[in-house]
């Protein structure tokens, strides 16, 4: 994917990362901190060479589970990623000759 050259943006739209496991807690379901982290390191030589735009899924929510979850809807979400707008929950931006 990095190497075609008529790629030069990705959009993602939600469930990035499904770490809303932490209410599932087992081997299987690593808390929502660890399989952010995962994601991030998995995606990380794919979007540091183009731009990566994201929209938040039901698995981003994280929304009322026990610890290590959390009680604050997309606090990771928006704490991780740097979204444009006052709300990173509602953007729209241009790229090219497209309005998203």
């Amino acid at each position: 994917m990095i190497s075609d050259p008529s790629l030069t943006s990705l959009v993602l739209v939600g469930d990035l990362s499904y770490a809303d496991s932490a209410s599932k807690p087992s081997n299987d379901y690593p808390c929502s901190q660890t399989r952010w982290d995962s994601w991030f390191d998995m995606v990380e030589p794919l979007v540091s060479q183009m731009p990566l735009m994201t929209c938040p899924g039901n698995h981003e929510i994280e929304a009322g589970q026990p610890e290590p979850g959390t009680n604050t809807r997309f606090l990771a979400y928006t704490a991780r990623l740097r979204l444009p707008g006052a709300d990173p929950l509602f953007y729209s931006y241009d790229y090219g000759p497209v309005h998203f």
